[in-house]
């Protein structure tokens, strides 16, 4: 079974809300037709709103749990209490918003140094994982985010399977592991290619406060 995307209820408002995030064109899409779908843009934000955050629980749980099986019925743990939840945004003209993807990036806390974070939980609605192009901007946002934040490392416990996708990203292996019974990598960000992403408002503060960043 293969994860949905999951659609938001919205007014379509969507420009006015995107300056806090990134905009990426989906080069995989071609322009629409007079049969084909709208062409797609793709927002990465954090996800603020409620409707956002049911969404991108909705699809962790659809991709960590009931496709992939890694988790029984919930993939929720402990740095979910802290977490920043991000998405990315399918969006098409005329139709309503839809999670196509979802990353969360928290503080490394017991025992490493005050400016590591950690990524986790990244993945993709079946139908947008075409050329990566979710996956690859999520990435950019979550390490970017945390970087603009104060972080100078940038870690993420990644299924064996992904190791490659990381490293055309310019991230670095670390070390091996077995989590939850399957294969995993310990991998690190190459910050030079990491530019900061800002997000302003009220959200993003408290998605600071919640990980002690004072910046």
């Amino acid at each position: 079974m293969s994860a949905p995307a999951f659609s938001l209820a919205t007014d379509g408002a969507v420009a006015d809300r995107a300056i806090a995030g990134i905009i990426v064109a989906n080069p995989a899409v071609a322009a629409p037709t007079a049969t084909s779908q709208p062409a797609v843009a793709f927002v990465c934000r954090l996800a603020e709103r409620d409707a956002e955050r049911e969404g991108y629980h909705a699809l962790r749980r659809a991709i960590f749990c009931e496709e992939q099986r890694v988790f029984e019925h919930d993939d929720q743990d402990r740095h979910d209490e802290q977490a920043v939840p991000l998405i990315c945004l399918a969006v098409r003209p005329g139709q309503p918003e839809v999670v196509a993807g979802v990353v969360r990036i928290y503080r490394a806390g017991d025992g490493y140094p005050a400016d590591t974070w950690f990524g986790g939980r990244l993945g993709a609605a079946a139908e947008f994982r075409t050329a990566g192009v979710v996956g690859r901007a999520l990435v950019k946002a979550a390490v970017g985010t945390a970087v603009a934040w104060g972080c100078r490392q940038f870690l993420a416990t990644v299924q064996a399977q992904n190791e490659p996708f990381f490293r055309r990203l310019r991230w670095n292996t670390r070390e091996q592991m077995v989590l939850q019974g399957r294969p995993h990598v310990l991998m690190e960000a190459d910050l030079r290619h990491y530019p900061a992403v800002f997000h302003p408002g009220g959200p993003a503060a408290a998605a600071r406060e919640a990980n002690g960043v004072t910046v």
